[in-house]
């Protein structure tokens, strides 16, 4: 079996629904799935700068609550 930084690694070459649906595999695969280092992968690379720019701040705790909220604001 693959350590869970590796399947993490793994997943962020994937899309987000693939590692979403990824995590009902297995609790390995779920808790890999949950890393914030597999949902930073799908984020644009000037996210940070986007944050910093918005005038009422966004709230969230991992980085695939926030892709998702991302999401529904940019799209």
């Amino acid at each position: 079996m693959l350590p869970g930084d590796c399947v993490s690694k793994i997943l962020s070459f994937t899309s987000p629904i693939d590692a979403y649906e990824s995590s009902l595999v297995s609790s390995m695969f779920h808790s890999s799935a949950e890393s914030d280092v597999v949902w930073e992968m799908f984020l644009p690379t000037d996210y940070k700068d986007v944050l910093s720019r918005l005038i009422t701040p966004l709230t969230f705790t991992t980085k695939k609550e926030f892709l998702f909220v991302f999401a529904i604001l940019f799209s």
